[in-house]
């Protein structure tokens, strides 16, 4: 453990044998870029006492205007989520933008809620960053486990955003025996709710959690991870839940930065829209959202990033350092 970063504190499913034993692939990266969705979270006017700012070590260093400096190292910016498009922005339009660096919302007119439509299917399709690393000779992992609880989503085979995206790009989605080998998370990554279910897995504290996810990333070149529990906290207008959650995320980030060597390796964390930062609605907010970064580009990512449809192209340009000397590299950049 590099002690930089060190603080005191799914449809296809994989083949049984497709990882091999223990918990790793045993083919450790030279460095890795880590990208975690954390959905739901925005900034609130400067003013208003929110639990961005009452509870929080790195979200409430990030203001509205300008990139600001967050706790070890790194920078926040204010990321325009509304995409410029009229209403309240929506969590399938968010989650494509980022992903594909297109302006979805703006693409199709509108913003969409929940799952992907058929027309944002269409843009996940054509590039996504999973499809974009792999295009570049790069090894990527979509690290939550796939492991649908609804039976909604179990009979009408829904995919959020993300999950369509790595299975698009040749991944086959992780499940259940993954967390057992510390080679994927739970999309509540301290398995309570699993638990709770009748699985035999360990417990986990966020901050052990967010360490298993910084061992996964050294086989990868490109990790991500997405949480929503922060959306439905928001949509609650449960002051103690959001403070909870926003807690949580963040002992888990920091168990991410504590298993990172930030000389080589990159954190990124994104929202797709603001909604827990004001609890006096139920809805999602027009606010811009926070956006962190860590890591030796952080200086230059943080410049090159104002919207949500602005992360893809950045985590792509410093990608494209690590790609092998005979990948193209303008196949990286082929982002609609």
């Amino acid at each position: 453990m590099n002690s930089g970063f060190r603080v005191s504190l799914t449809g296809r499913m994989r083949a049984p044998n497709q990882w091999g034993p223990g918990k790793s692939t045993g083919c450790t990266v030279s460095s890795s870029f880590i990208v975690i969705l954390v959905d739901g979270v925005g900034i609130a006017p400067e003013g208003p006492v929110e639990p961005m700012r009452s509870n929080s070590r790195f979200f409430k260093s990030v203001l509205p205007g300008a990139p600001s400096p967050i706790p070890f190292e790194g920078v926040g910016v204010p990321t325009r989520a509304h995409l410029n498009v009229p209403g309240l922005p929506q969590s399938a339009t968010g989650h494509v933008s980022i992903l594909t660096g297109t302006n979805a919302a703006k693409v199709l007119g509108r913003h969409v809620p929940g799952f992907p439509t058929p027309s944002l299917k269409k843009l996940l399709a054509r590039w996504n960053l999973f499809s974009g690393a792999k295009a570049l000779g790069l090894k990527v992992l979509y690290a939550n486990a796939f492991i649908p609880l609804h039976p909604a989503i179990v009979k009408r085979r829904l995919r959020g955003a993300m999950a369509l995206a790595a299975e698009m790009a040749g991944q086959c989605l992780l499940d259940v025996r993954d967390i057992e080998g510390e080679r994927a998370l739970h999309h509540e990554f301290t398995n309570s709710e699993l638990i709770k279910r009748g699985e035999k897995l360990p417990l986990w504290t966020p901050r052990q959690a967010g360490r298993i996810l910084a061992t996964i990333s050294r086989d990868f070149h490109l990790v991500l991870y997405e949480y929503s529990l922060t959306d439905l906290a928001g949509h609650m207008q449960d002051v103690r839940e959001a403070a909870a959650q926003l807690q949580r995320v963040e002992e888990f980030i920091e168990g991410v930065l504590e298993g990172l060597d930030p000389s080589l390796s990159h954190l990124l964390v994104c929202s797709d829209h603001g909604n827990l930062e004001d609890l006096s609605v139920k809805t999602h907010t027009r606010n811009p959202v926070p956006t962190l970064i860590w890591g030796p580009k952080v200086k230059e990512m943080a410049a090159s990033i104002e919207g949500i449809e602005d992360i893809a192209p950045a985590v792509m340009a410093v990608l494209e350092e690590e790609a092998p000397p005979e990948a193209n590299p303008q196949i990286g950049r082929e982002i609609p």
